[in-house]
């Protein structure tokens, strides 16, 4: 097998590397950025051009106008599949014209693409690793599978830390939105649904209300409602999005403004809040050097899931656990259903919850250090990339 993998600037793919590498299977990379998942600015021919040749050498490759080094196999075998860490619609598209099998696996959540329509193709072989998406996407027609994350400690390893250095460390998003930009131009009844909306979001742990809630009557009378007053545009996918962000930003906010009165608390974000004076603002983590360093260097790291994960367990949950620390997250099905809570990880289900295992996990050192221990053990061994992509490319999935 001679495998073709399409990469842009995405995490896992040197973990996929890896992992092709101690499989011995034979590769090629074409690298291209897109900024526009659904926009050919170029990749058609390039694509085209190494899957017809066999090769991607001589094909251009740059980052931010930098050439991007990438592997090459000696082979002059003709590709058996094309592979991707996320799903591209152009790329779906040129398979799909050619006739050859399109394997993406796909981490984030929601799907960030506008026009699904490149998802029915035939060539497809789209893997999810949230069993809810699945779920939903094959109630629309859409072919997928459900198959959870990966790590790779070994690409971690050489940024680890060995003395802690603070209490808990958040990494990720503070998911900041505009909702009160459309708060401030809506009714009342509107403002009093949405806001009841998100107050039940968050008071639901491991579950997402949000989907089912917003229907096209709300959202043509809060489209008409900006249109009036500030010309803002709005689709149904994305005030749902806009909203998940919203509940999500909350939770997040209000985990970080109770904790960091009583521990040290680090954020790792590319956004900064002023109105959270006892958080230490680090600014944005490298996923390669700093997101590794921080999670080995706190005691507790926290994982609060955006809630448009359905059912999952996100890249988050197994980078932290590869990384060996400790990890405190939010309720997901699919966290019970993969590991053993209590004993490889910690699950907390409220405000109230979380603070209580936070100070608890703090004064118990043995017992946390156990904990994390138990989750780097579990992930090496049963959540190995070699073990997915033979998965993906020869097995079954649940």
């Amino acid at each position: 097998m001679k495998i073709l993998f399409y990469q842009w600037h995405s995490f896992m793919n040197k973990g996929l590397e890896n992992a092709l590498k101690r499989l011995d299977i034979e590769y090629d990379v074409l690298f291209f950025q897109q900024e526009d998942w659904e926009t050919d600015t170029g990749l058609k021919e390039r694509l085209e051009r190494a899957i017809k040749t066999g090769s991607t050498k001589g094909i251009p490759m740059e980052f931010g106008g930098m050439p991007v080094p990438v592997h090459f196999s000696d082979s002059q075998d003709m590709y058996s599949l094309v592979l991707s860490v996320n799903f591209a619609p152009v790329v779906s598209q040129v398979c799909e014209k050619i006739g050859i099998r399109y394997v993406s696996w796909i981490y984030d959540s929601p799907v960030h693409i506008r026009d699904l329509s490149s998802m029915h193709n035939s060539c497809n072989d789209i893997f999810l690793f949230d069993r809810g998406e699945t779920e939903a996407f094959l109630k629309l027609g859409i072919k997928t599978k459900h198959m959870p994350l990966a790590v790779d400690a070994e690409v971690f390893a050489p940024a680890l830390k060995q003395e802690f250095s603070t209490d808990i460390t958040l990494v990720g998003s503070m998911y900041k939105t505009i909702y009160s930009a459309i708060h401030a131009v809506v009714p009342e009844w509107i403002k009093g649904f949405l806001d009841g909306l998100l107050a039940a979001q968050n008071a639901v742990s491991g579950g997402y209300l949000i989907d089912e809630m917003v229907d096209d009557g709300l959202v043509e009378s809060i489209r008409a409602c900006l249109q009036q007053n500030n010309g803002l545009q709005i689709g149904k996918r994305e005030l749902k999005y806009l909203l998940a962000c919203e509940a999500t930003h909350r939770q997040r906010f209000m985990a970080a403004s109770v904790l960091s009165l009583h521990f040290s608390f680090d954020l790792y974000s590319g956004e900064k809040d002023e109105s959270l004076p006892g958080v230490k603002y680090r600014g944005y983590a490298d996923y390669y050097t700093d997101m590794p360093a921080a999670s080995s260097s706190s005691r507790i790291n926290l994982n609060i899931p955006l809630c448009t994960i359905r059912t999952g367990v996100s890249l988050r949950v197994m980078d932290v656990l590869g990384c060996g620390g400790f990890l405190i997250s939010g309720m997901q099905p699919e966290l019970f259903e993969l590991f053993n809570v209590g004993d490889e990880l910690v699950v907390y289900t409220d405000i109230e919850d979380l603070y209580e295992k936070a100070a608890y996990y703090i004064a118990h050192e043995d017992e946390r250090m156990r904990i994390a221990y138990n989750g780097f053990m579990r992930v090496k061994r049963d959540f190995t990339f070699d073990e997915r992509l033979k998965q993906m490319f020869y097995g079954e999935t649940t």
